[in-house]
């Protein structure tokens, strides 16, 4: 079936957008012998069957600590003059203990302080830390009471420090804070095995590391309810869905990118509360893929960097085919009666445009329909308008006779049809022997289909 535009034209002929740090402590006590027995490392706690509470993946930073106080450490046999202990705390700086849990992927912050108490001054300090399981080190900082401070060297996955000066009475403490980083999981897992101690002068003492769980999130998926698009070059392409994770953390902001061969051509930010399981609807401007068959990729990652597997999508864009220019009013060059039958060519201000952007070798055709020229006093003029093509001319009548064709072309989308006719050859004007002098208009009623090949 053909689709129509229309078009009417005067035709004018002239005929003429806190819970506090947990502090786990343990003494050293600095023998006066001269050897003394290293103290075994602690076993690490047993990890809690409780289900685990899952923090915000807010941003903020670790917090920073001050050296404990005295009546805060664990009570010491005589003669103590070194207490050591750790925290460990998540990223909001709330303490990570045995039955709290962090983010599969989330940042982790330890801190160990060693203080110095009374008696001889501390020489030959080391510091020494082995990641807990699926803990993995990322930074460390060393800071001292006498201000001193060092970022501290990676070496095989562990920390191995020199404490670069004495503990004495003036220089009380030392601070070590590692950033550490949850490994991604997608089973609920606990940290363990994870050791550290304090050395000095050959002598150590090993800390119980905070043992907690590490949440396995559950990947973040994507329903979408069509995956075969046919749309117009002008108009949109909608993408409506749901993003979907069945259980796990909540997801406040999710990035949408869609992208044809790997580049992004348009990004959504789908902002709130709460963005899974809820419904979503994107629009995407068809003209940015062009016209054709095309096949896109649609991507997703929330805010706790959670991705969809990518979904392929296809899209087909069909172009356009329109009028481009069309003169309002047109002009046949002026008569000069002979008494005779004669043929009239046209002025310079026809134009007559079709843009065809569909895909390539669809065929249209313009038509044309005609009322009869009548003069002021609508008097018909003796004569009639005709389309003239190799030599034949036929009448132009109110039904309306073909008087252009093509096809759609890729490299030709604009098609000037008034530009294709020659001097004698398109619609000219043929009056007859009896025609009087006179101005005489009349319409041009131009229709532009979409016709089958066959038609």
């Amino acid at each position: 079936m053909s689709r129509l535009w229309t078009l009417v034209v005067l035709l004018v002929v002239l005929v003429g957008q806190c819970l506090g740090p947990l502090q786990v402590t343990a003494a050293m006590v600095l023998p006066t012998e001269e050897t003394a027995e290293n103290t075994p490392a602690a076993e690490s706690a047993p990890a809690s069957d409780q289900t685990p509470i899952v923090a915000d993946d807010a941003e903020t930073g670790s917090a920073e600590t001050t050296p404990i106080p005295a009546n805060d450490q664990l009570a010491a046999p005589r003669g103590l003059n070194f207490t050591a202990s750790v925290t460990a705390r998540d990223r909001h700086g709330n303490q990570l203990a045995v039955g709290e849990t962090v983010a599969s992927g989330a940042p982790v912050t330890y801190e160990f302080i060693g203080h110095y108490q009374a008696g001889a001054p501390l020489n030959d300090g080391k510091f020494n830390f082995l990641p807990p399981d699926y803990i993995r080190f990322v930074s460390a900082k060393l800071t001292m009471a006498n201000g001193r401070e060092h970022n501290l060297k990676l070496s095989d996955n562990h920390y191995n420090v020199v404490i670069p000066a004495q503990l004495n009475a003036s220089n009380s403490w030392v601070r070590i804070t590692v950033s550490a980083v949850a490994d991604e999981v997608d089973k609920t897992v606990t940290t363990k095995r994870g050791r550290a101690l304090f050395k000095f002068g050959g002598r150590n003492r090993s800390l119980d590391i905070p043992v907690f769980m590490i949440f396995g999130l559950k990947p973040l998926e994507v329903d979408l309810h069509q995956h075969h698009f046919q749309v117009k070059k002008a108009d949109d392409i909608i993408i409506k869905g749901q993003f979907k994770r069945d259980g796990g953390l909540k997801s406040s902001l999710i990035t949408v990118e869609v992208k044809l061969d790997d580049k992004v051509i348009s990004t959504f930010k789908i902002i709130g509360a709460e963005q899974v399981n809820r419904e979503f609807e994107l629009a995407i401007p068809a003209e940015k893929l062009g016209v054709g068959r095309h096949e896109v990729s649609f991507h997703g990652i929330d805010n706790h960097k959670l991705q969809i597997v990518p979904v392929k999508l296809t899209v087909q864009v069909e172009g356009e085919l329109a009028f481009n220019k069309v003169s309002p009013q047109v002009h046949f060059d002026e008569v000069t009666l002979s008494g005779s039958s004669q043929l009239t060519g046209r002025q310079d201000n026809w134009e007559l445009q079709v843009t065809d952007t569909r895909a390539e070798n669809r065929p249209w055709r313009v038509m044309a329909a005609v009322t009869k020229l009548v003069d002021d006093e609508n008097r018909p003029l003796a004569g009639e308008l005709i389309y003239h093509e190799a030599g034949h001319e036929v009448a132009l009548n109110a039904t309306g006779m073909p008087v252009a064709q093509g096809q759609a072309q890729a490299t030709q989308p604009v098609h000037d049809i008034v530009a294709g006719w020659q001097a004698d050859s398109g619609i000219l004007l043929r009056t007859r022997a009896d025609a009087l002098p006179g101005n005489y208009h009349g319409t041009i009623t131009w229709q532009l289909e979409d016709v089958p090949a066959s038609q």
